[in-house]
């Protein structure tokens, strides 16, 4: 199966058809997250997308600077991840397969600050989004 520019492809590994170009497309949410020291927080990402099915592939957390940290990842308030880390965590979620978020799910990272220090937090999460049937 040829790799596509539309990322149609690695979402759809293991299918045995061939998926008409732009059935899926790439999505990332990103944010950053102040968390004062030895403190704790969330970023919440919702989808809001009622045409297109998302399937996150990868959810990648930095610090700028070596700072310790926890976290924690929900899908639809499912925990999926528990990580400890300093500096960056990159959490590949391509095995979760099934996974599929749709209009009005959530996905939430729960960060705790382990340093002594105010740590700014890049957050990030990619993956695939695809074409949902309309009408049942």
């Amino acid at each position: 199966m040829p790799d596509r520019e539309d990322f149609s492809v690695l979402a759809s590994i293991g299918s045995a058809t061939e998926d008409e170009a732009g059935y899926s497309r790439p999505f990332v949410f990103s944010a950053e997250k102040v968390i004062a020291a030895s403190g704790s927080g969330s970023h919440v990402f919702t989808i809001t997308d009622p045409y297109f099915a998302y399937i996150p592939l990868l959810v990648a957390i930095s610090t700028q600077g070596v700072y310790a940290f926890t976290a924690t990842v929900y899908f639809a308030g499912v925990e999926f991840f528990y990580a400890a880390a300093d500096r960056s965590l990159c959490l590949q979620c391509a095995a979760l397969t099934g996974l599929q978020l749709e209009n009005a799910d959530t996905i939430q990272i729960s960060l705790t600050n382990l340093s002594a220090s105010q740590v700014t937090f890049l957050i990030a999460v990619q993956g695939a989004k695809l074409l949902m049937s309309v009408g049942g």
